[in-house]
């Protein structure tokens, strides 16, 4: 398994963490370094998750829809009904042939989604196209929900970061990744000796070129911090993360953050909501 490296766009930084050590520093880089790390096997579950009902929706190749009311509690909340790609996000951010369009073709909600898309890497460097949350500060617990659909998995990608920042130098993950045969969760930390990488296979929960409903939750209330993963109402995972997720600034990155050489990818995303828990 090959470990997730930092690839720094303007706003948002993805950092290699391996079992063997850690690469940061005040002022990460575009410098990736790829290593040979463990896959920890995260802990399944059959239990039902807690997403709204879905509704259909009317137009475009749906699939599964929305949730009723997406925007209940949430700080951000996003269908994409617009004409500017930045909406209430911090920053949208793209480089290197990297696109980010509203696609009206396909969607969960009429009548758009947002659609990346990222080709084989350039010799100007890896391509981007990310959209960044504003930060939300002394943040223990949080949730995204958002419906996504994208390929067969063919190249190392990220999809999506929940992100707990303490200083420049000291940080921790919880990521969804595309690697070349599966998409997985992840998590990376930075700062202290024990941080490192860790990722949990997704069994056959996800579906390509298929809408699906997804919910990432990160619980780092009282450590051990804990990680989960529901797909279309199904729990796919819940597990005890390895790193020290701490109460602090918390901020998200949805999309292509870090792409390595690969075949070009398309990811779409639509009904994005953030919420902040007790």
């Amino acid at each position: 398994m090959v470990a997730i490296a930092c690839s720094l766009a303007p706003i948002g930084c993805s950092l290699l963490t391996s079992l063997d050590g850690l690469s940061g520093g005040a002022e990460p880089s575009d410098a990736t370094t790829n290593a040979e790390t463990a896959t920890a096997e995260g802990s399944t579950s059959d239990a039902g998750g807690s997403d709204s009902p879905v509704v259909p929706a009317e137009g475009g190749d749906t699939g599964e829809a929305g949730p009723t009311d997406p925007c209940a509690g949430a700080v951000l909340c996003d269908d994409f009904e617009r004409t500017d790609i930045k909406g209430d996000w911090l920053s949208a951010y793209t480089d290197n042939s990297g696109t980010a369009t509203l696609d009206t073709s396909t969607f969960t909600s009429p009548t758009r989604s947002l659609a990346l898309h990222v080709p084989s890497s350039p010799d100007a460097g890896d391509p981007h196209a990310q959209l960044t949350s504003k930060q939300y500060g002394a943040v223990a617990h949080a949730r995204v929900d958002f419906s996504m659909k994208v390929g067969t998995p063919s190249r190392m990608m990220s999809l999506i970061r929940l992100q707990l920042t303490q200083t420049s130098q000291k940080y921790q993950f919880f990521d969804l990744f595309m690697l070349t045969d599966k998409l997985v969760v992840d998590e990376q930390g930075a700062g202290d000796p024990s941080a490192a990488y860790f990722n949990y296979p997704l069994q056959n929960a996800f579906k390509a070129d298929t809408w699906q409903r997804w919910s990432m939750e990160l619980d780092a209330t009282s450590p051990p911090a804990t990680g989960v993963v529901v797909i279309d109402g199904t729990e796919v995972l819940r597990t005890t993360l390895h790193n020290a997720f701490v109460k602090s600034s918390f901020d998200v990155l949805l999309g292509v953050f870090y792409a390595p050489n690969g075949p070009p990818q398309d990811v779409f995303f639509d009904d994005v909501s953030i919420t902040i828990l007790p």
